[in-house]
């Protein structure tokens, strides 16, 4: 019985690995038809769309009354198995104020997964992520900060509570000294 040492070459192309794959099988089953049906499946089945995973963005919020909120996208190898891996510089993070992206703003986005963006004004906002990989989801963020009135009391709210709690400091500290000294 002959020893065969059998190596995968080293390539970014799915059919390339479909193909080598179907000549180990020719080599260990020599039928003919079974090597058809097994190419024909392993074809159908790397071109499904079960196989392909599609990059899922996602925010921590949809309605975002600071100003700010994150943005996070899963899988990460979604990334980098479809070979964006050596092109980091070809991923972009996608921003406009329509749904269609018609004027868009783009940010390199490298290898993170996750990033908080700031300071926006009130309005909705549209993002995606676009890599060789393919296209993420769409996904808008309404950007809605608190009325002026409410953001006035929630700072009054915390002056009052600093300017007890300093009194309450300075005359217990007060207080003790005197107690101390009598």
């Amino acid at each position: 019985m002959q020893s065969t040492h059998w190596s995968i070459p080293a390539g970014n192309s799915d059919f390339s690995l479909i193909k080598h794959v179907t000549e180990i099988f020719k080599t260990v089953c020599l039928s003919a038809s079974l090597t058809r049906f097994f190419w024909l499946t392993s074809l159908l089945l790397a071109a499904s769309p079960l196989c392909a995973q599609q990059i899922k963005l996602s925010s921590n919020t949809e309605i975002s009354t600071e100003g700010y909120f994150v943005l996070s996208w899963q899988p990460e190898t979604a990334i980098a198995d479809n070979g964006a891996s050596a092109k980091h510089d070809a991923v972009f993070l996608r921003q406009s104020q329509s749904r269609d992206f018609s004027v868009s703003k783009k940010y390199a986005i490298a290898s993170i997964e996750a990033l908080t963006l700031s300071g926006f004004e009130d309005g909705e906002y549209f993002f995606q992520i676009v890599s060789p990989a393919g296209n993420s989801n769409v996904l808008q963020v309404r950007v809605q900060h608190h009325a002026l009135s409410k953001a006035m009391g929630f700072f009054l709210t915390g002056l009052l509570l600093f300017v007890v709690l300093a009194c309450s400091i300075f005359f217990g500290l007060k207080q003790s000294k005197d107690e101390n000294l009598g």
